[in-house]
């Protein structure tokens, strides 16, 4: 497909709903404390669902693990590079731990899964499951720690633990992940109530995500001006060397390189306000993503 045609659909088509959110929340139709219980609904109910039903059915057993290791190699990588530039550039610890998971810990749930859905089909996205399975376990829990470990107070492990432990998508993928490899199927009614239900989880977050993004003031520095070229530039590059050194013939490529291009996860913002870390940059980083994906994933997808 080219990348007119991509762009056309399936990209605008799924970001239309996040730009009348953005639309809804200039007009000040819904607010931004709504949309904050909106994305709640989306990311506590409707996205365990619908990742419980993506993981236990994922063929991960056919699953090659070259890709997905190159993959998490590119992410270790401009992590660390932007991590190291960040203290460089004078920021703070935990700013400096948001800019730069930012860079790597992208929104497939909500943008790049549906769109990867709409091109390949919903039995041909494994890989981008994967991915957002890995960057869960690993990106969500290792953001964690890391502020927990950088804030100003004694840092407790134990909270860290007590807060995953209970977090539903965190369930919902443990859930998931032993009924795959229990070769256990979901009875009937279940796998109807988690597809039925599991479509509503981006519409309702994209939406709500439109909206906190009417709100944020796009002031651009040169920080953030560096770190959304991490994101959408040097990230996906990466990911393209990595796979070409390891993992040559690998078919599914293209979703691997899809997922590279999408924006960053809104959880990166939210880590920063559960910590009381600068969050500013990272709201910018987050509109200009999102704004600048829409060119990123049409090209790549």
């Amino acid at each position: 497909m080219g990348i007119l045609e991509v762009l056309i659909n399936p990209v605008l088509p799924v970001f239309a709903i996040l730009a009348l959110g953005f639309f809804l929340g200039k007009t000040n139709r819904v607010t931004v404390e709504q949309a904050k219980t909106i994305n709640w609904v989306a990311t506590s109910v409707f996205l365990p669902i619908l990742v419980l039903g993506l993981v236990s059915n994922a063929p991960f057993r056919q699953f090659s693990p070259e890709p997905l290791l190159s993959y998490v190699l590119a992410e270790c990588i401009i992590l660390s590079l932007a991590f190291w530039l960040a203290l460089k550039l004078g920021l703070q610890k935990q700013e400096a731990v948001l800019l730069s998971v930012g860079c790597v810990f992208v929104n497939n749930a909500f943008l790049v899964l549906p769109i990867s859905q709409f091109l390949y089909g919903a039995g041909s996205v494994s890989p981008v499951i994967a991915i957002l399975t890995l960057d869960t376990i690993i990106l969500f829990m290792g953001t964690l720690f890391a502020l927990e470990l950088t804030r100003p107070e004694q840092p407790s492990l134990r909270h860290v633990f007590s807060v995953i432990a209970r977090l539903p998508l965190v369930l919902a993928i443990g859930a998931g992940l032993l009924l795959n490899l229990l070769n256990i199927k979901l009875a009937d009614p279940i796998q109807t109530f988690v597809s039925f239900n599991g479509h509503a989880a981006a519409p309702l977050a994209l939406l709500a995500l439109g909206v906190v993004l009417s709100q944020v003031p796009l002031r651009v520095d040169k920080v953030v001006c560096i770190f959304t070229g991490f994101k959408l530039i040097l990230f996906p590059l990466a990911v393209w060397a990595a796979i070409s050194l390891f993992a040559p013939v690998t078919p599914d490529s293209g979703k691997y390189m899809l997922s590279s291009a999408g924006p960053i996860t809104t959880a990166v913002f939210s880590f920063g306000m559960l910590y009381g870390a600068p969050t500013t940059r990272v709201a910018q980083l987050l509109v200009l993503t999102t704004l600048l994906s829409l060119i990123s994933i049409a090209v790549l997808a």
